[in-house]
């Protein structure tokens, strides 16, 4: 089976977190096709669980949303940083928590247009590093009520499902041990 080609690709915009590029493809038929496609730089998302059993959540503004929303931990992977680093990171960060269990939970790709690699975690074993000014308070959340503000998407689309996943993980480590 034929597949199609590329013919020509020019950036149009990029910047240390994004890039934009119109490519042009023929298709087997001979069809010609222009698509804009945005690459955005990999990206975590840390679900910290405390020893209560209970989702660390916080609230922070997002300028993009013009609203303080509901979330935990995330952030863009630095060059030459691998995920595992940026997980530890960011909840370090935003938090002031450090986790001496962090458990890969999934990885989460774009669409043929919108090309983005996450990277998803779960933290335990939490503990707190007393030196770091943490960026927002954390909110201890039963997995119920977690669960619940997930499905009514109040934690974002992303976040929520993570959170959701995160909680099952947990639940399974914990009957496993």
């Amino acid at each position: 089976m034929q597949q199609s080609k590329i013919i020509s690709s020019k950036t149009l915009y990029q910047d240390n977190y994004t890039k934009v590029f119109k490519v042009e493809t023929q298709k087997p038929n001979g069809k010609i096709s222009t698509r804009v496609q945005m690459q955005k730089r990999s990206f975590v998302i840390v679900v910290p669980i405390n020893k209560e059993k209970q989702v660390l959540l916080g609230r922070e503004f997002r300028s993009a949303l013009q609203k303080t929303v509901w979330m935990v931990p995330t952030g863009f992977v630095d060059p030459k940083e691998s995920p595992q680093k940026t997980a530890k990171r960011e909840l370090l960060e935003e938090t002031g928590l450090l986790s001496k269990k962090l458990i890969p939970l999934y990885n989460l790709t774009g669409s043929s247009e919108y090309q983005q690699k996450g990277f998803a975690f779960l933290a335990t074993n939490l503990t707190k590093d007393d030196s770091i000014a943490p960026e927002y308070k954390t909110i201890p959340t039963s997995f119920q009520k977690a669960t619940k503000m997930a499905l009514e998407n109040k934690l974002g689309d992303r976040i929520g499902l993570v959170v959701i996943a995160a909680i099952e993980r947990f639940k399974n480590f914990q009957r496993a041990n």
